[in-house]
């Protein structure tokens, strides 16, 4: 995902480019969903609530077609997350603090589901205990509307006790 300003006025929308569909294997997945989608459509117990197959559907007969039909109409629900990554406070990397503080600026915090990011553990190195990390942004399965009050409530804790 790549986030540009579109313009020097806060109030215009940022350029958001997901690069969905960018990798083979995004490509293949989708294939195989539309296939098994095609496939659980095709049941006896669907006749007689399906009419019709969806904006041709019917007629993707090649893996040409089919990836055409999935570039046409994959889409995304824009539930963005992990562009902001919250990180320790005296960690380099990451965009907030535990405080949700914007590193470097003053009286900026993030209270949005930017800064979730799932964090893997590469390495340790028991000599000097150092770690490496890498992180990532969540997929989340299901709508994050929870997790995101959830932050903003510890946000007005953090706010209040400020």
């Amino acid at each position: 995902m790549t986030i540009a300003l579109a313009s020097t006025d806060p109030f215009v929308q940022p350029l958001i480019d997901p690069n969905m569909l960018t990798e083979d294997i995004d490509i293949l997945i989708m294939m195989e969903a539309v296939r098994a989608a095609q496939q659980l459509l095709q049941a006896p117990a669907w006749k007689d609530y399906i009419n019709s197959p969806y904006a041709d559907s019917a007629n993707l007969t090649s893996d040409a077609a089919l990836k055409a039909y999935i570039r046409s109409f994959a889409s995304s629900f824009n539930h963005a997350a992990g562009t902001a990554k919250i990180s320790h406070a005296r960690e380099n990397g990451g965009v907030v603090g535990p405080d949700l503080k914007v590193k470097g600026a003053a009286g900026l915090r993030i209270v949005d589901a930017s800064i979730l990011v799932r964090v893997f553990l590469l390495q340790v190195s028991r000599s000097d205990l150092s770690h490496q990390y890498i992180s990532q942004p969540f997929a989340f399965g299901a709508h994050f509307q929870a997790v995101v009050y959830a932050i903003a409530e510890r946000a007005a804790d953090l706010i209040k006790a400020a």
